[in-house]
C-alpha cells in the first residue's frame, strides 16, 4: 500500500512536469520554495532520467554526446567526469564505445536551501536512511526506472542537503 502512495505521488509531480512545463526549469529558487525544488528533482528523475543540472543528458545518454555538447570534463578519471561549472559528475562505463552514463551526482548550489525535515515532509518515507562514512544518505525509489540518493551533512531535521545521486532503478 505505502508503495502505490509513493508511486501515486511521483505520478502526480510527473504530471505536473508534464502540464506546467517551467515546472522543472532550473531558475533560481528563492529561500522557502524548497517544496518546489524537491519537486522538480524528483520529477526529472522520473520523466527524463535527469538531475537539475545534467540537462539535456540523463542515464543511459552518452558521455561522448556530453563532450560534444559541453566540451571537456573539468576532470575525468576511468568512471567519472566532472563538469564543475555544471555542477555534475557524470560516472559511466568505459567499456562501452559510447561511455553509457550510469550514474549522476548533482550539487546545485541551491540544494543547501532544502533540510532534510523538508525532504520527508515533501516526499514521504523513503525507502533506505543510513549514517555512513560521516553523511547521512536518504533513498527514495519508483524501483523500476531511478533511485535518487540524498546526501546531508548529519540526521538532524535541520541538516542541509549536500548533493543528490540518480541511479537507474533495480
Amino acid at each position: 500500500m505505502h508503495h502505490h502512495v509513493r508511486n501515486i505521488m511521483l505520478w502526480v509531480f510527473s504530471l505536473s512536469v508534464l502540464l506546467f512545463p517551467n515546472f522543472t526549469d532550473a531558475a533560481p529558487v528563492k529561500k522557502g520554495n524548497s517544496d518546489l525544488l524537491i519537486k522538480q528533482i524528483m520529477g526529472l528523475a522520473y520523466e527524463e532520467n535527469q538531475t537539475l543540472n545534467s540537462r539535456p543528458y540523463g542515464l543511459g545518454d552518452s558521455l561522448t554526446a556530453v563532450e560534444n555538447d559541453w566540451g571537456p570534463a573539468d576532470n575525468k578519471g576511468t568512471v567519472a567526469a566532472n563538469y564543475y561549472d555544471h555542477y555534475v559528475r557524470f560516472l559511466y562505463d568505459g567499456s562501452t564505445p559510447q561511455q553509457t552514463i550510469t550514474a549522476i551526482d548533482d550539487w546545485n548550489p541551491q540544494l543547501p536551501t532544502i533540510t532534510l525535515s523538508q525532504l520527508k515532509k515533501t516526499i514521504g518515507t523513503p525507502v533506505d536512511e543510513r549514517e555512513q562514512e560521516g553523511n547521512y544518505y536518504v533513498t527514495y525509489s519508483d524501483h523500476d526506472r531511478y533511485k535518487v540518493i540524498f546526501m546531508f551533512e548529519t540526521n538532524s531535521p535541520n541538516s542541509k542537503l549536500r548533493l543528490y545521486q540518480l541511479y537507474p532503478g533495480k
